[in-house]
């Protein structure tokens, strides 16, 4: 049996946030935590995966995600991120995001951090 291409890839471990009580001085950056899911995307040849940092496939919970990853105009990547879905004030809403099935109209939102 053949692997597929994306299958073949290994997975990567993403790294957490660390919550601290002070903010580190000196030459830092800080990003926006996100409320959503922490996914991994893999594009190998024409396949896409979106993988949970627990190793969970993704792939049929956001299928809207799946085809615009697909559109990007490479042959191959790793993108570390977040999934989340929007409220009407721009804000990311993991209660939003649960109930995307239902709701389809909801904005959902892939949030690159890495590229990898």
């Amino acid at each position: 049996m053949k692997q597929s291409a994306a299958s073949t890839l290994s997975f990567i471990q993403p790294m957490l946030a660390l919550a601290v009580r002070d903010l580190p001085s000196g030459n830092w950056l800080y990003e926006v935590k996100f409320d959503g899911y922490r996914a991994l995307a893999i594009k190998a040849d024409k396949e896409v995966r979106l993988i949970s940092r627990n190793r969970k496939s993704f792939n049929d919970d956001y299928p809207v995600l799946i085809d615009s990853l697909k559109s990007l105009k490479t042959k191959s990547f790793a993108i570390d991120g977040e999934i989340t879905a929007l409220d009407e004030n721009g804000r990311s809403s993991f209660q939003l995001l649960q109930g995307y099935g239902k709701a389809k109209h909801t904005p959902l939102v892939y949030y690159a951090f890495d590229l990898l």
